[in-house]
């Protein structure tokens, strides 16, 4: 079947000085980036490619859409619907006249649009491992979280033959299938607390542990739940909290949600044509991604 899954092999820790000794070990130079997830079974993968249809199979005929449950070598096309989520975006930011750099290309727009939630090809890490470890806790409920460190410039030496972090303008040139670490333009108040970077993901759509190898360039800590009221109690002795990471309450918060809920409107109603055009057209594809849940199981 050619199935896909993590190549990575987790590490545990006990406390939260076996934590903090693991940080050390792998960021002694301190240039890694961290993120944080209050799930360890969340896939490492942007906001955009979470919830996925395929619309063709490898030899480009329509196929009825199917939501992506596993991951693959087929070769099937998939609706990547990130640019109708930033349109929306920037359209609402217009309409309640909101003031933004006219002059951000693309790639500019999905960073800002990436730090008020809005659904984006992006992943953010930050420089800061205590940021990383305080969306590690945030919202958590009572799970095993996890922590990720990032060497950006061996992910690009995999990816792009290129061991550099790239800067802005050069993501759209260089992003084509695999994802790619750059740095982020720091022209936001929230994206400059968080010491943002980001990974820009490209036409597949696996997780960016699902690569191999991706222990080259990436680490996986899990973090008990025991750990994680641990992690909580010294955040919030520093002063790191919701406040302090989100710097102020910004209206572009309010309108990333107004604009999502139109945008999954116009989702649904592609979808809705792409099964019409599967149902019009008199050469179907081959759904080879569909399997029953009994198989999917043997599978992963």
């Amino acid at each position: 079947m050619g199935v896909v899954r993590s190549t990575l092999k987790p590490t545990k820790v006990s406390s939260l000085q076996d934590l903090f000794n693991v940080i050390v070990k792998y960021n002694v130079e301190g240039d890694r980036w961290f993120r944080g997830h209050n799930d360890t079974n969340f896939l490492l993968q942007p906001s955009a490619y979470r919830d996925l249809y395929t619309i063709k199979d490898r030899y480009d005929r329509p196929l009825n859409p199917q939501r992506i449950t596993y991951y693959h070598t087929h070769g099937d096309s998939v609706f990547l619907p990130d640019g109708l989520y930033l349109e929306t975006f920037f359209k609402f930011l217009d309409k309640e006249n909101i003031a933004y750099d006219q002059n951000m290309d693309i790639v500019m727009k999905f960073c800002l649009a990436q730090h008020y939630g809005v659904r984006t090809p992006l992943l953010d890490w930050s420089t800061d491992a205590t940021v990383a470890l305080f969306f590690a806790i945030d919202g958590r409920k009572d799970t095993d979280a996890a922590l990720f460190i990032l060497n950006p410039k061996q992910l690009n030496e995999r990816t792009i033959l290129h061991g550099k972090i790239i800067q802005t303008s050069d993501v759209v040139k260089l992003v084509d299938d695999l994802p790619v670490a750059f740095y982020a333009p720091k022209k936001d108040k929230r994206m400059c607390r968080q010491s943002g970077n980001f990974t820009a993901h490209g036409t597949n759509i696996w997780p960016l542990d699902y690569y191999r190898p991706a222990g080259e360039y990436l680490v996986k800590i899990i973090i008990p739940s025991d750990v994680c009221q641990q992690i909580e109690k010294w955040l919030r002795s520093f002063g790191i909290d919701h406040d302090s990471i989100y710097v102020e309450n910004d209206i572009k918060d309010k309108v990333a949600k107004e604009a999502q809920v139109e945008t999954e409107k116009a989702v649904q109603e592609r979808l809705r044509q792409f099964a019409k055009e599967w149902e019009d057209s008199s050469e179907k594809g081959n759904p080879r991604h569909i399997v029953d849940e009994f198989e999917l199981q043997n599978l992963l």
